[in-house]
């Protein structure tokens, strides 16, 4: 009797629909023989509650629904969020996190399955599944935006720079502020294309050398624009904030996070230099030419948040979707 005074309400609901059946627990062990009108267990009783207990395990319970939904999603949360954030920085606490969480679900998923469990398996199944996909999302969002916001935030910058100025000196800068003589060489643009994708290039020379009378003086391009599907195969450059006269700024691609992309830069580069009879400096920076590189850095942080926060509130419906469809196909069948 105690027993069953526990289960009933310290425990998730107890399947006891009918005195025909008995009482199980959501394990679908018998806790109560089923008795007749009169407190009398018949034969026939008995043996009907062990053929409901043979077809299947008792439904979840309330709490145990809630529980299915909410765990889950809390490993995803947590998950996404330190590899978005933290990854970057500290990579350490994220995997760390990432190894000990799969181990301890693992071994509850295993414990579950061999005490027939089902709802200690099924959590540990949907929280491993969670934390998978959380980390390749946190991973994502952290190359995509929070890891090149996290650069540019604790990069130098650089004011009044002129285009020729050694690129050399500016290898570590983060975002750059041009001299009101320095523009862009629209005339020398250049768009590579390889795999379906045009990078684009094109020089940031000082005013005075703009002129197509004087390109064969031009000095070392050391800064070049760029940008990817956004200028024709020659002489036409559209990226960024090209067509406002005043955008006088760039943020600097890191070479840490744009490898790929820098060695395709470099070969427009190189094509530039044999079109447009210029040359190039051995390591020229490449930026994105802005009118406001603070804000493009803000919207990174803001584009990181609001992908981490819309994956989550979805994740958090399809949970509740997937621990509803459970409960209900746990029904008991009589």
């Amino acid at each position: 009797f105690g027993s069953s005074v526990r289960w009933i309400f310290f425990r998730p609901r107890v399947l006891q629909r009918s005195t025909a059946l008995g009482a199980f627990n959501p394990e679908g062990r018998l806790l109560m023989a089923p008795a007749d009108d009169y407190g009398a267990v018949s034969k026939t009783q008995w043996r009907r509650g062990l053929t409901a207990l043979k077809k299947g395990p008792a439904p979840f319970g309330i709490r145990q629904a809630v529980g299915l939904a909410v765990i889950p999603w809390v490993v995803f949360l947590g998950s996404c969020l330190l590899f978005a954030t933290v990854y970057h920085v500290l990579p350490v606490i994220p995997i760390s996190f990432f190894a000990i969480g799969l181990g301890a679900l693992v071994f509850q998923g295993i414990r579950g399955w061999s005490s027939k469990n089902t709802w200690l398996t099924s959590v540990s199944a949907l929280s491993i599944m969670a934390l998978c996909i959380s980390s390749v999302l946190g991973l994502v969002v952290n190359e995509m935006y929070i890891g090149p916001y996290l650069h540019y935030d604790r990069s130098p910058d650089f004011t009044n720079v002129l285009a020729s100025d050694s690129a050399a000196g500016m290898a570590d800068a983060g975002k750059l502020v041009f001299a009101d003589d320095v523009a862009l060489d629209s005339v020398r643009a250049l768009g590579y294309k390889e795999d379906g994708t045009v990078y684009c290039v094109v020089p940031i020379i000082d005013t005075e050398t703009s002129g197509p009378s004087v390109a064969p003086n031009v000095n070392q391009v050391q800064f070049w624009a760029v940008g990817t599907n956004c200028c024709g195969a020659r002489g036409a450059f559209n990226c960024d904030d090209t067509f406002n006269v005043k955008a006088r700024s760039g943020l600097v691609l890191p070479d840490s996070m744009f490898h790929d992309s820098r060695a395709k830069f470099l070969l427009a580069v190189k094509q530039a230099e044999a079109a447009f009879n210029i040359i190039s400096a051995k390591e020229p920076l490449f930026v994105r030419w802005l009118l406001n590189p603070e804000q493009a850095q803000a919207n990174m942080r803001i584009a990181g948040a609001c992908t981490v926060l819309i994956a989550c509130v979805v994740y958090l419906v399809l949970s509740i979707i997937v621990a509803s469809t459970l409960q209900l196909s746990m029904k008991p069948r009589y």
